[in-house]
Parts: C-alpha cells; sequence; structure tokens
C-alpha cells in the first residue's frame, strides 16, 4: 500500500510538471504598458469653506504654475532629468483652497531628493488661477495655527525643528519661529 501512495504521488509530481511545461519556456505574466494617470489623488479634495461646491482644477494648469508641463503620458520631469507621474493632493489651508503638486524621485528618488517625497509645490487656487505659493524639498506640516484665516505651514526635513512659514495675503513667507518635532507631528504632513 505504501509503494502504491509512492507511484500515486509520484505520477501526479510527474503529471503537474508537465502541465506547467519545462521552466525554460514558460511565459512571463502579462506586462501592464499603459500610462499611468496624469493625476493621482492621495486624499479627498478639502469640503469648501463657502457653501458651494469646488471644482477640481485643471492638471495642466497646476503644473503650468509650478512651471513644468506634461508629455503626453502625463509624466513630467524631476530635478534628475527622470519622467514621473506628478502627485496632487488637496490640502486643506483654512480660507484658501490648495493642492500640493509633488514631483517625485522616481527611480532614484534618495541620489535625487534625498529621503523626502521630492519637490512638492503649494499652489493655491483662486479666481485668477493656480498659483505657486510655496516650493519646498521635503514634507511639509500643515500645522492648527493660522495667520490671516490660512494655516501656517512647517518645512519637514533633518533636525529637531522645522521653521514655520506664514501666509502673508499673496503667499508664505518666514515666520522666524520653528516647532518641535512634537508639533510638526501632529500637523497634517503633505504628501
Amino acid at each position: 500500500m505504501v509503494l502504491s501512495l509512492r507511484r500515486t504521488t509520484a505520477a501526479a509530481l510527474v503529471l503537474a510538471a508537465a502541465a506547467c511545461g519545462p521552466s525554460d519556456t514558460q511565459t512571463p505574466p502579462p506586462r501592464d504598458d499603459s500610462p499611468p494617470p496624469a493625476e493621482t489623488a492621495a486624499a479627498a479634495p478639502a469640503a469648501p469653506s463657502a457653501p458651494t461646491a469646488e471644482v477640481e482644477p485643471d492638471v495642466a494648469a497646476l503644473l503650468r504654475a509650478i512651471g513644468v508641463e506634461a508629455d503626453a503620458d502625463g509624466r513630467v520631469v524631476n530635478a534628475c532629468d527622470k519622467a514621473v507621474v506628478p502627485l496632487i493632493v488637496a490640502v486643506d489651508l483654512g480660507a484658501a483652497s490648495a493642492r500640493a503638486v509633488v514631483i517625485p524621485g522616481g527611480p532614484e528618488a534618495p541620489t535625487c531628493y534625498g529621503d523626502g517625497p521630492g519637490a512638492v509645490h503649494l499652489v493655491t487656487l483662486d479666481d485668477g488661477g493656480p498659483k505657486l505659493v510655496l516650493l519646498h524639498l521635503g514634507y511639509i506640516g500643515i500645522l492648527e495655527t493660522e495667520t490671516d484665516g490660512v494655516r501656517d505651514v512647517a518645512l519637514g526635513g533633518p533636525g529637531f525643528s522645522f521653521p514655520v512659514f506664514v501666509w502673508d495675503g499673496g503667499g508664505y513667507t518666514a515666520a522666524g519661529r520653528a516647532v518641535a518635532d512634537a508639533d510638526f507631528a501632529a500637523a497634517t504632513v503633505v504628501p
């Protein structure tokens, strides 16, 4: 009986191997060569402060505001001369509607941007169209404090304290103060 069980197991293994074919002729799994989307929303759009619905901004207009143009596949060229797909994230700044447009490092991220997410462009949306108000090669923390109804931001990076920038009516300027690790960790970090 043991011999019969061994023969049955051996026969099953031979049939299974034969069904798979020789290992050198197996076809690789199909590749997904479809182009990536031009916009990836990592967060739901921020709730508008007014009762009117917020209209999603034109991706091309956002990219023009930061001085780049997408190719036919929606890719842009980063600081390391690599084509990458930008990440667009809704940001709640209080009175100012905004998007963070992140140009990632791509395959060479550590040598291109260090351990940060890439070039993070903070773009406000108003009647005049998208406007670049802050650029940082690292994380941006959206703080709970506000200046003129617009939330203050801190620029993340190495160290134990992070510089704070406040709204001046048309963009962000250095506040001359910093927040500690705990305050930055409590912020909404973009991206």
